[in-house]
């Protein structure tokens, strides 16, 4: 059961969407469809989702939400190197005679 709430922002389009993921409410921004990296909600409860969702649009209209945004695109590039190593095929030690 999807829940959603649109809005403008500095010339941005917004969608809040809150959707019920195993007896959890899950919260998450999108700018102009795309999600915003590094921000979401989670909890549990009957009224939780109006309350997190009108906390999503507090964060983006307080700059908030774009703060965590680039927080996140830095991590993610910091970790880039770390993925590609882990994309190499493992090899085993060899054991010298």
């Amino acid at each position: 059961m999807p829940t959603s709430l649109w809005f403008e922002h500095a010339g941005q389009s917004y969608e809040v969407r809150a959707t019920l993921i195993a007896g959890k409410w899950v919260v998450r921004v999108f700018c102009n469809g795309d999600v915003v990296p590094g921000v979401g909600y989670s909890a549990s409860g009957g009224g939780v989702p109006a309350i997190l969702m009108q906390q999503a649009r507090r964060d983006v209209e307080s700059g908030r939400a774009t703060e965590l945004a680039r927080i996140a695109n830095a991590a993610d590039s910091q970790m880039e190197p770390l993925r590609s190593l882990a994309r190499t095929p493992n090899r085993r030690p060899r054991h010298r005679k």
